[in-house]
């Protein structure tokens, strides 16, 4: 029960945390984003991914809260 427990509370900080982190990266791309803007192509696709690979995570612990979700797709490289 407290191993349950424990495992329910790694999830829970586990989506907080990749969640706070893609919310904070994805404010700086839009509305006075012009840092972001200037990145070179590479550069901007290089922090999407980034963001995606902090959602997938977070997307992975709520799946350890539900008991499993259906397998996320992988993005074309």
């Amino acid at each position: 029960m407290a191993t349950e427990i424990l495992n329910h509370a790694e999830a829970v900080d586990g989506i907080t945390g990749a969640l706070a982190k893609a919310r904070a990266m994805l404010a700086m791309t839009y509305g006075s984003g012009a840092g972001f803007r200037e990145l070179s192509e590479d550069m901007q696709d290089d922090y999407l991914w980034s963001v995606a690979e902090l959602v997938d995570k977070a997307y992975d612990h709520a799946g350890q809260l539900a008991g499993g979700l259906p397998a996320r797709a992988t993005p074309a490289a």
